[in-house]
């Protein structure tokens, strides 16, 4: 499926609900944001709400790949809505964003393609490859420079210890805690 970008607000507007909550809104906007959950839906339309959902804070998921993951999401005990999450956080592109390596998904995506990632060193054939505890990330120092905000404002998960000096990182467990900016619903 071919990604396609949209406007933040714009975005907000075909999600139903505000997806940036550090950006306020003015009274005219919030107005035009309608929840879409309040109007009865069909289950293809409620599954294709979330996809949508799930591919605006994850980058360009395919169709099938949340399939897959819906399945595998559904052989673990507890939630499944909570396994699918966990299972997301625990991409290797996810990680790597969420330690500050890259301004964005997409960006993350295109480092791990030229491979200048290496998991447990050997390289990193797809971004999509979910990190097991215990796994070691490593940057090629010579093409990737930390952005500076990282040094004033390390804000990475608990569950990832970062190296910036080395360009490295360790996926110690999976997440305790997601937060994410909207509410999906069973996939």
């Amino acid at each position: 499926m071919k990604s396609f970008k949209l406007k933040k607000l714009k975005r907000s507007y075909l999600l139903g609900e505000h997806v940036w909550p550090n950006k306020k809104l003015t009274a005219k906007q919030a107005a035009k944001i309608v929840n879409k959950s309040s109007r009865s839906m069909s289950d293809f339309g409620r599954n294709l709400m979330n996809y949508r959902k799930y591919t605006n804070v994850y980058g360009s998921l395919s169709k099938s790949y949340m399939t897959r993951m819906d399945v595998r999401a559904n052989c673990f005990p507890g939630q499944k809505r909570l396994n699918l999450l966990y299972m997301l956080e625990s991409r290797l592109d996810v990680c790597l964003y969420r330690a500050g390596f890259g301004s964005s998904l997409d960006e993350i995506r295109q480092v791990v393609s030229h491979k200048h990632v290496y998991v447990n060193n050997k390289y990193a054939k797809c971004s999509s490859q979910e990190l097991n505890p215990g796994d070691i990330v490593q940057l090629q120092k010579s093409n990737l420079n930390v952005p500076n905000w990282v040094n004033y404002y390390p804000n990475y998960p608990m569950n990832i210890e970062v190296d910036y000096a080395n360009l490295s990182l360790v996926y110690l467990y999976p997440p305790q805690k997601v937060y994410l900016p909207i509410n999906p619903t069973e996939f």
